[in-house]
């Protein structure tokens, strides 16, 4: 495996995919400076889903059609300028997660969603957005934005915990069933006793 500067730029955002992989992260960034990649190559293929989980028509036709049709590679470089002015073009021109989607939605075809799709939600139901604090994929500030036109929801942070709270957390599946069963009494107190992970330098 070659770990290319796109593929280490990409090392913490594909750990907040894979669960218990953010305390490892500062070893594995120093084993790479000092020329041993193996824990760096380890962490990458831990985060390839198996085959079949993915269903990659949705994907594409949802990535495509509401996200690749509103951008470009020009904004997407403009963007990662302005978050990664140190990084160089080769790397931030490539998109995180999945750098050949804007080529290949060319060719995928789905065309253009409604520019609706981009436009907040609003409700006056419960809601219960979950969040880990280490989640590179949708951020915290993201729960954030969309619970300013939901006045009945709440943003519950994970401390430590990335991308997919729900599976990777008793607390998170306690604190949903909770709220599905008393969405306007429902006990989060798991979730603000829990602590990031001790890192490994």
């Amino acid at each position: 495996m070659v770990i290319d500067g796109y593929t280490l730029a990409n090392l913490v955002l594909s750990a907040s995919l894979t669960r218990g992989s953010y305390a490892a992260l500062p070893q594995t960034i120093s084993a790479i400076a000092k020329g041993d990649g193996t824990a760096a190559a380890n962490a990458v293929l831990a985060g390839i889903p198996p085959t079949g989980l993915i269903g990659y028509g949705l994907a594409y036709g949802v990535f495509c059609r509401e996200d690749a049709a509103f951008t470009g590679p020009a904004a997407i470089l403009a963007a990662a300028r302005d978050a990664l002015p140190d990084l160089p073009t080769e790397v931030l021109s490539l998109e995180p997660q999945g750098p050949p989607f804007i080529d290949e939605c060319g060719v995928w075809n789905v065309g253009r969603a409604d520019p609706a799709v981009h436009r907040p939600t609003s409700s006056d139901v419960p809601a219960l957005l979950i969040t880990g604090t280490f989640d590179a994929v949708t951020p915290p500030s993201q729960a954030d934005e969309a619970a300013k036109t939901l006045p009945h929801g709440k943003v519950v942070r994970f401390p430590g915990l990335g991308h997919g709270v729900f599976s990777a957390s008793d607390c998170g599946r306690q604190i949903v069933a909770d709220f599905l069963s008393r969405p306007d009494s429902y006990d989060t107190g798991c979730a603000d006793a829990m602590q990031p992970p001790t890192f490994v330098s």
